[in-house]
């Protein structure tokens, strides 16, 4: 009998989770797939004041979300981001990457500005700040926390069974969280998404760690099917 696929264990947060669990269902993958959030998206109760704002800037999904549409321009963190900016009615431009990309597709564009960088109580970059120092007004609005949770009883059960467990890893914050709160027994394989999220599991014992190609989800599935070969 050919040997069961492994487990994708998704931990992003729950509607990122469901999003990258169709894309995985939607390139063939026939295996189990456990979604076990350890960040949970929440409100501040901020509002979003664009007055005078020439664009936005958006390093998350969340952000685009809990955003009301404007007939601005949307510089986006990557293509993911930037489709469902797109689709809400922004106009979206994409970096393809990372907080790095991001600044420097800004940078190249030079918008007049001022720009509001629409984000998460955790982000990395400095991104306004830097876009300011380098010419760029760009103000900030923090509309959402992202609050840790424990491990999910199925997501526990997974990483001690004997199937092997593919774990995609997208922040930081996660991957050390992660860490904090996981009991392995299971072989683990670990996709993460830049080398800063692989440095958080420097103190792990993992049987396979991966860093994905770009710092995009399409890299991130392309990083489980050469997990899915090695396991």
């Amino acid at each position: 009998m050919p040997k069961p696929l492994p487990t994708v264990l998704l931990t992003r947060p729950l509607a990122q989770a469901r999003a990258f669990a169709h894309s995985l269902y939607a390139a063939d993958f026939g295996g189990e797939v456990v979604i076990s959030p350890l960040l949970e998206i929440h409100k501040t109760g901020a509002t979003v004041d664009l007055n005078g704002c020439t664009g936005v800037v958006f390093s998350s999904r969340q952000a685009v979300e809990l955003t009301p549409v404007q007939d601005l321009p949307a510089w986006c963190v990557g293509d993911r981001t930037a489709q469902v900016a797109r689709d809400a009615g922004w106009k979206a431009i994409s970096a393809g990457g990372d907080a790095e990309a991001l600044f420097e597709k800004i940078c190249a564009d030079k918008p007049a500005g001022p720009l509001m960088h629409i984000r998460g109580e955790h982000s990395r970059g400095k991104l306004a700040q830097r876009l300011t120092e380098y010419g760029i007004p760009c103000k900030e609005t923090v509309l959402y926390q992202q609050n840790v949770q424990k491990m999910s009883d199925q997501g526990k059960q997974v990483l001690v069974g004997e199937n092997p467990v593919i774990l995609p890893l997208f922040s930081p914050r996660t991957a050390r969280h992660f860490v904090q709160v996981a009991h392995v027994t299971a072989p683990l394989l670990v996709i993460a998404m830049s080398d800063v999220v692989a440095n958080e599991l420097k103190d792990m014992t993992l049987d396979h760690l991966l860093i994905a190609s770009r710092p995009t989800a399409d890299a991130m599935l392309e990083g489980i099917q050469i997990l899915i070969d090695a396991a």
